[in-house]
């Protein structure tokens, strides 16, 4: 699968935060592959730079409805 421009930038917001590895990564997975919830996370993670790790993994999994 090829990496889109908002994969890429998301990618790119979870990369600048303060969270580890697997949580990123959990994430990523978690807001799935439609670009819009992509970019939700990527504007939640812009405008809330110092996000724990537990709260990006709260909003990843508030935007994929879960």
């Amino acid at each position: 699968m090829a990496v889109t421009k908002v994969g890429q930038l998301l990618s790119d917001f979870l990369d600048q935060s303060k969270a580890d590895e697997a949580t990123k990564t959990i994430a990523f997975i978690t807001v799935g592959s439609e670009e819009d919830r992509r970019l939700k996370m990527c504007r939640y993670l812009a405008d809330n730079e110092d996000a724990t790790g537990e709260e990006i993994l709260a909003e990843a999994r508030r935007i994929a409805g879960r």
